[in-house]
């Protein structure tokens, strides 16, 4: 499972980390790849070795672009663990595209924006903000449902279809040719 992204308080890796120790009583081999750094890592590390799972969990820290992609196109599952607020139940983060381009489903969750994209391309897991317990329980259940690939398959459909630059350029064009002038 991978998360691509800054390292603070809303992302909710926390809840992804305890996630973890459940997961693996069902995935004895899970393994979570933190790519990127930010505010919380030194708590984000200190919680994992708290869980007893530091060697299942490793931070890659800042990498460049094109080096994080390759994790992504390793990953089994790529994760937007938000916490509920009010700026993340409106967020469209790049990564989600970008998960999607290499066909991998998303494990998400709830916040209102994720849910919607996700659940509209059919493309991943959406779990509830803030439950490690309900996280792990999607993940464990998708992996024996064998549902993950396709998943990952209708993500790159999507994001060829409609979840790209040239698509939102047109909406974006639509709107600036309907201002009043």
């Amino acid at each position: 499972i991978s998360y691509v992204g800054g390292f603070s308080n809303h992302r909710g890796l926390e809840t992804l980390i305890k996630a973890l120790p459940l997961i693996i009583k069902d995935i004895p081999n899970a393994h979570l790849l933190l790519v990127g750094d930010g505010l919380i890592e030194a708590q984000l590390k200190s919680l994992a070795i708290e869980l007893g799972i530091e060697n299942k969990v490793t931070f890659t820290g800042w990498i460049p672009f094109e080096e994080a992609m390759s994790y992504v196109n390793a990953s089994h599952l790529c994760a937007v663990p938000y916490d509920k607020t009010r700026l993340t139940n409106k967020s469209f983060p790049h990564k989600i595209c970008q998960y999607m381009y290499f066909k991998k489903p998303i494990l998400a969750s709830d916040v209102t924006s994720l849910a919607r994209i996700i659940g509209n391309a059919q493309c991943g897991i959406i779990f509830e903000a803030e439950n490690p317990e309900d996280l792990a329980r999607k993940v464990v259940e998708a992996k024996n449902g064998n549902t993950l690939e396709k998943m990952g398959v209708a993500g790159r459909i999507a994001a060829e279809d409609k979840y790209n630059w040239e698509q939102s350029a047109q909406a974006l064009i639509s709107i600036y040719n309907n201002l009043p002038r």
